[in-house]
């Protein structure tokens, strides 16, 4: 498994614990809902540092 599949397993189960959906957690990281929709359906192979930094913040 590589680096960007562990990270989007791991945002996935997050938001479920978290009951967050894309809208959601796009709202609150300041990313617009396409671009984590396409990082969690995989269409996304390199993630930026940013987006996750913006991710991991809130």
């Amino acid at each position: 498994m590589d680096l960007s599949t562990s990270i989007r397993k791991r945002l996935i189960n997050l938001m479920k614990m978290n009951n967050l959906n894309i809208s959601k957690l796009s709202t609150l990281a300041g990313i617009s809902r396409s671009t984590l929709f396409k990082i969690l359906k995989g269409q996304r192979r390199y993630i930026r540092l940013d987006i996750l930094e913006y991710i991991w913040k809130r």
